[in-house]
């Protein structure tokens, strides 16, 4: 082999070794870029979930709040697949939220009075809290898969 030969093998090879770490970095931080789209998400829905305790007339207008899960789906199926089963467990709470102030509206639109013994503060807080704790979860788990510290996510407030 010519030197010049092996000059170029080398030289190649340093190029690829560049260009593999280089890859590896862009995507790292990418994903990075990413955790971040998906807190921003859940922290746009769960201030929407919040503010529904202090809604005087319920509101079931839920395209923000929509629009905000769907992102966060899209990022976690495409960046985070390991975090289905917490975002699977987020998803079942916010149905059942969504369910409850469905009901409560209907409620409240048909009988005041049944709606006022309902007990819904009360019930709405139980599911608010279980809220917490999921995305509680799926933040934590989301830090742990990108080594950063835990995303901030605005909680919002339920009092």
């Amino acid at each position: 082999m010519s030197p010049l030969t092996y000059y170029a093998l080398w030289l190649l090879g340093g190029l690829l070794v560049v260009a593999i770490v280089s890859a590896s970095l862009t995507w790292l931080m990418r994903r990075r870029e990413q955790a971040l789209v998906l807190a921003q998400a859940l922290s746009r829905h769960a201030v929407w979930v919040a503010a529904q305790r202090s809604k005087v007339a319920l509101e079931l207008q839920r395209d923000e709040a929509d629009a905000a899960l769907q992102q966060a789906a899209a990022v976690q199926s495409r960046w985070f697949p390991a975090l289905a089963g917490e975002f699977r467990a987020l998803l079942e709470i916010d149905r059942r939220l969504d369910t409850f102030l469905a009901a409560q509206h209907a409620l409240r639109m048909t009988d005041a009075e049944a709606w006022l013994e309902s007990d819904h503060d009360e019930h709405f807080l139980a599911l608010w809290r279980e809220y917490l704790v999921a995305l509680d979860r799926l933040t934590e788990r989301l830090a742990r898969l990108t080594g950063e510290a835990a995303p901030s996510v605005e909680h919002g407030s339920s009092a």
